[in-house]
C-alpha cells in the first residue's frame, strides 16, 4: 500500500501532551510532567519520534518493544491514541488525516507510540516516492508498505518470519501483493493472537479497526483479504 498526504501544508499537532501540573504549596505552578511517549521532533526534514522519556514500567507496560506493542495497541486507549495521531480529532489534525490507504500509517504510528524511532512526513507533504534519494524516501516510511518493510529490516534489523505458525502478538505482518507487483505488500497489520489457529483465524489490529478477526492464510470466503506473506519481529524478541 502506498499513499500520499494531500491538503494544505500545516504543522502536525503534538498529540501526547502532559496534563497541567498542580500548583505547589508556595503558590507557584510546578513544571509540566514529561510526555509519556515522547514528542515528535524534526531533523534534516524528517520527522521522528523521540525515545520515551520515562521507563515503560512506570506506565504498566513491558520494557520490550515487542510485548509493549502487543499490550498497548490491543487496548482501547492505545488504539485511540494511534488513530487520533494519524487521523486527527475535532481539536487537532492528524499527520495523515484519514484511515483510507492508511495501513502503513497506523502500523508505523503504533510503533512510534511505544518508542520505535520511525520517520514520518509532515501534513501537506506531497513529493514523489520514485526519487533515488534515500533521505527523501526515508520520509515516506510511514506511508508505504515496501519502505516500512525495508526500514524495519535494514535499518532496525528486525527478523523476518516466513511461517504463520511462528507468529506471536506484537509481530508486524505484511501480506502478499494484490496488484501483480511482487515487491509491494498489499497490507500491513499487527498480529494480536490466535482465535482459531487451525483455521488460520487471528485477531489483528490495523487501519480498518481495532482488534478484529482475519483469516491470515486465505483471500476468499468469509474473511476476504490478501493472505500472509511474512512478518517482522523486533530483535529483542527473537
Amino acid at each position: 500500500m502506498v499513499a500520499t498526504i494531500r491538503g494544505p501544508a500545516r504543522k502536525s499537532a503534538v498529540h501526547h501532551t502532559a496534563a497541567g501540573a498542580p500548583a505547589s504549596k508556595a503558590g507557584k505552578t510546578a513544571p509540566a510532567q514529561p510526555k509519556i511517549w515522547g514528542a515528535v521532533t524534526r531533523s534534516n526534514d524528517t520527522f521522528t519520534s523521540a525515545a520515551p522519556i520515562k521507563p515503560m514500567q512506570a506506565h504498566g507496560l513491558p520494557t520490550g518493544i515487542h510485548d509493549r506493542l502487543a499490550q498497548f495497541y490491543s487496548s482501547e486507549a492505545g488504539y485511540r491514541a494511534v488513530k487520533n495521531a494519524v487521523v486527527g480529532t475535532p481539536d487537532a489534525p492528524g499527520w495523515y488525516g484519514t484511515k483510507h490507504l492508511g495501513c502503513a500509517a497506523f502500523a508505523s504510528e503504533a510503533l512510534r507510540q511505544v518508542g520505535v524511532n520511525i520517520p514520518r512526513p509532515e501534513f501537506g507533504d506531497d513529493k514523489p516516492l520514485a526519487s533515488n534519494n534515500f533521505a527523501l524516501k526515508n520520509k515516506y516510511v510511514s506511508l508505504d508498505t515496501p519502505l516500512l518493510r525495508d526500514y524495519l529490516r535494514n535499518e532496525l534489523k528486525w527478523q523476518t518470519l516466513s511461517k504463520t505458525s511462528d507468529l506471536k502478538p506484537g509481530d508486524v505482518v505484511f501480506t502478499k501483493p494484490d496488484d501483480g507487483n511482487p515487491d509491494h505488500p498489499a497490507h500491513v497489520y499487527i498480529f494480536a493472537g490466535w482465535t482459531d489457529q487451525k483455521r488460520g483465524i487471528a485477531n489483528v489490529i490495523d487501519n480498518q479497526s481495532a482488534k478484529h478477526q482475519r483469516n491470515v492464510n486465505q483471500s476468499t470466503g468469509t474473511f476476504h483479504f490478501t493472505p500472509f506473506a511474512f512478518a517482522l519481529r523486533a530483535p529483542e524478541a527473537q
